[in-house]
């Protein structure tokens, strides 16, 4: 339920700015508000945008922390995205993102109101992916989308833990699959994409982790269109 509620935070804001229309056959057609542009539109253009957003993790990536401390903890993640459009034929195109999406936490251990240590983690990470972008209208599009991930989990410990202070990094890639929605509005040559997406990494017990690391996110994207 709890995942359910987070898709639909996140898939209505974008719904709404579409609306159905009926033609003058009794049919119904899905139009758009914007009169600009498009790049399903049968214009076999190109756009290169960038910008970023956030994602919240479904599940959070851990269950045991007992307070957090000066950060968005590891159930969320800001990142900065670029993105490339190629519009192949007429209400379809193929797109290459890439980024840098940085999440950490300050696990904080507590006994009878006492502070007995602190480990810093952070999970940051550089996706690839690939999607193929299907218009359903004048600027609404779904896409399907795979990629890769090249992972860092880093760990930080004060002298207080048990194990001592110390520092421990793992590097690991790990491929994933998912599913976006969104906006993709070209006007002159100026490019606006806002998009959400859900993303499914499948995961054993990678960096402590035994659950998938599965995320919804937001993104906003502005730049170049031919």
């Amino acid at each position: 339920m709890r995942s359910f509620l987070t898709i639909l935070l996140f898939v209505i804001p974008l719904i709404s700015f579409a609306q159905t229309e009926v033609e003058g056959n009794g049919q119904k057609t899905l139009k758009l508000r914007s009169k600009s542009k498009v790049g399903g539109s049968g214009n076999f253009n190109f756009a290169a945008t960038v910008g970023g957003g956030a994602h919240y993790y479904i599940p959070k990536l851990s269950k045991d922390w007992t307070e957090t401390d000066g950060g968005l903890g590891l159930n969320m993640a800001y990142y900065a995205s670029a993105s490339l459009v190629w519009n192949v034929k007429e209400k379809m195109a193929v797109t290459l993102t890439s980024g840098k999406v940085f999440s950490g936490i300050e696990k904080r251990f507590i006994t009878e109101g006492d502070l007995q240590y602190t480990s810093q983690e952070t999970l940051d990470y550089i996706p690839v992916q690939l999607g193929l972008r299907l218009y359903l209208g004048r600027t609404f599009y779904f896409e399907p989308q795979i990629g890769t991930s090249f992972m860092d989990f880093k760990t930080k410990t004060s002298e207080e833990h048990p194990f001592g202070e110390y520092e421990e990094i793992q590097k690991k890639n790990k491929f994933f699959g998912g599913l976006g929605m969104g906006l993709d509005i070209r006007k002159n040559n100026l490019a606006i994409d806002v998009s959400s997406f859900i993303h499914y990494t499948e995961n054993r017990e990678s960096f402590g982790f035994t659950d998938p690391i599965s995320y919804a996110g937001l993104r906003l994207q502005i730049g170049y269109s031919n």
